[in-house]
């Protein structure tokens, strides 16, 4: 069995969904900090021809707090991404089809910033073709005291994985020998999807950017243009 875990971001770029794809697990990294004006809450889309961000904001609360603990400020934040989206994408090809399903996903009760990302990344998935279970970390009887590369071995080997797939982002960041030792494969999914040439430069847009743009049908295409390469130590 095949796994990944990857903290709940807020409509992450379809290589994101990638990894659902490429594994049998996916969990759900919700109990490590939350980063502040990183990619938890907010994604880019294209307005015109340039990008800007479209963010769900968060309730103030201390730092430290991990994403399960943080908690979205729905009210005004979903009309004004709603709105946002709406001027941005109003005339695209696949707006009809594919804004009612967003907005659906908006309407989620839950404002619990992990749950709320949860909904997102699973129903979005599943409408690509991805097929792969789906857990969430906080709900694995793992210490919060094991950090780092330990703890992600020990989330595999609590759910009995034999293998681990991670973005080719962190190629230098794990040891594949110490993965081995555990008993499980390392590998790396690099994508085969480019950047959008933008006036502002070369960017990976928001899952909802190319939906709007081609419709589901595409995205479930395009959700296996990628590779899976061995981890070095």
């Amino acid at each position: 069995m095949i796994a990944t875990i990857m903290q709940p971001y807020f409509f992450p770029y379809l290589g994101y969904f990638q990894l659902m794809d490429a594994v049998d697990v996916f969990v759900f990294y919700d109990d490590v900090q939350y980063i502040t004006r990183g990619w938890v809450n907010r994604n880019r889309i294209r307005v015109g021809g340039s990008s800007t961000w479209l963010t769900l904001p968060v309730v103030g609360a201390s730092a430290r707090l991990p994403i399960n603990q943080r908690t979205y400020l729905r009210q005004p934040g979903v009309p004004r991404v709603r709105n946002q989206l709406h001027a941005a994408y109003r005339s695209s090809p696949r707006y009809a089809d594919v804004a009612p399903v967003i907005h659906e996903l908006l309407e989620f009760r839950d404002p619990g910033v992990a749950a709320f990302n949860a909904n997102i990344l699973s129903a979005i998935g599943r409408r690509l073709g991805a097929k792969c279970a789906f857990l969430t970390a906080s709900d694995i009887d793992i210490s919060s005291e094991i950090r780092g590369s330990d703890r992600i071995i020990a989330i595999c080997r609590h759910i009995g994985a034999s293998g681990y797939v991670n973005p080719i982002g962190g190629l230098h960041l794990y040891d594949s020998e110490q993965f081995r030792k555990n008993g499980i494969d390392l590998a790396f999914l690099e994508t085969d999807l480019m950047p959008t040439h933008l006036a502002d430069g070369r960017k990976f847009l928001s899952v909802i950017d190319p939906l709007m743009q081609e419709g589901f049908t595409k995205g479930a295409d395009d959700l296996r243009r990628y590779r899976l390469v061995g981890g070095g130590a």
